[in-house]
């Protein structure tokens, strides 16, 4: 079943379990005397973050290697286009890292550095993703685009059965497709929508395509001493590695075999409130990992994140503990599918699932009375 708009409201929420997770959280800051923005360690991070994306670039470019040399300084790079959005332009998206929106801004444009537009990827993430959680239609990150069944609302096709096999293809395409394509499309849905897109908008879209292929592409084809295909082969396998973990971090917060999707009262309405809807649908995994939170920017702790956005990674680890703690004592249930291997294995015996065009039920109940 698919939806066209949903009324379901996150803001003024008066519910008991959303005024209860604000209280603990609220405590949680005043007990440590620090605020929910960017902190010492946040700001080590944003900018060694930054720094080691341009030292490796140079490092790759002037180091004279060759081989297997060549090939792990390209992968060291490779591996800072994921640093930057997981821990940097993903919280200043947000508004996470500052008080300050210049600030933000000027962090959000990190994206831009590595081929994506912050602009366009705003839209797809914060609008379409956070304000419509696993909601056909609305949420991007559900959309399977007839190759993949990531909703039970989804019809299902013949090749779906088999999508727990080749899914992992498919994910390897994702940041390829994000430096590529998806930006055009993006202008192509304002179009047809009649939505105007700022000229600087657009200024910038360009400017940093003509940046990132430059310095990913044209540049190390001339300055290295290997042939041009060479370059682009590695690029491109590069991209499927990238992809591959990108997707996997993301989907995993969302779509294991406890995902639940929204159901609805009437026609375009969302049978619960905003806190419950996230509760619902958002999920947690490796919670006493501290390396991989570290690493991957809190996203495996997703549960804080889109509760409460504006707060950054930083301080996702007690806040989720506190988190579980309130939920349980209330009721609900803390979805959690276990560290990052258990939470992939999940995942994919998600698609097999849905793949099978069986009823869908979750395999963890909302509430732990259900």
């Amino acid at each position: 079943m698919q939806i066209n708009y949903s009324r379901h409201s996150r803001n003024n929420e008066k519910t008991d379990i959303a005024r209860l997770l604000k209280q603990a959280f609220d405590g949680y800051f005043e007990a440590n005397n620090t605020t929910q923005y960017a902190n010492t360690a946040m700001w080590i991070k944003i900018w060694g973050g930054l720094g080691m994306w341009a030292a490796t670039w140079f490092f790759l470019i002037l180091g004279n290697f060759s081989g297997w040399a060549l090939i792990g300084a390209g992968l060291l790079h490779g591996l800072t286009h994921l640093f930057i959005p997981f821990n940097i332009s993903h919280d200043a998206s947000h508004h996470a890292i500052s008080q300050k929106e210049w600030v933000n801004k000027m962090l959000s444009y990190s994206l831009d550095l590595i081929g994506v537009s912050s602009y366009f990827w705003n839209h797809g993430h914060n609008y379409e993703h956070h304000g419509y959680i696993n909601v056909l239609g609305k949420d991007s990150n559900v959309e399977g685009y007839g190759m993949m069944r990531f909703s039970p609302d989804e019809k299902p096709k013949p090749w779906h059965r088999f999508q727990h096999l080749y899914a992992l293809g498919v994910y390897s395409l994702a940041t390829f497709n994000y430096a590529t394509v998806k930006d055009f499309k993006f202008i192509r849905q304002f179009i047809k929508e009649k939505r105007k897109i700022p000229a600087d908008v657009l200024i910038k879209l360009i400017a940093s395509k003509v940046f990132y292929f430059s310095y990913m592409l044209v540049i190390p084809i001339m300055v290295l001493d290997v042939a041009a295909w060479q370059v682009i082969a590695f690029y491109l396998c590069l991209h499927f590695v990238l992809g591959s973990i990108l997707s996997l971090v993301f989907l995993c917060g969302h779509l294991t075999e406890e995902a639940s999707f929204p159901e609805y009262e009437t026609a375009n309405t969302i049978n619960e409130t905003w806190t419950e809807h996230v509760i619902r649908t958002t999920g947690n995994f490796g919670l006493y990992n501290p390396v991989l939170t570290w690493l991957v920017g809190g996203i495996n702790l997703h549960l804080v994140h889109h509760l409460f956005p504006r707060i950054c990674h930083i301080h996702y680890g007690p806040l989720t503990h506190i988190a579980k703690k309130v939920l349980e004592e209330n009721g609900y249930t803390f979805r959690y599918s276990g560290n990052f291997i258990q939470s992939i294995r999940s995942h994919f015996r998600f698609l097999k699932k849905l793949g099978q065009a069986v009823p869908y039920k979750p395999a963890m109940p909302y509430l732990q009375t259900e």
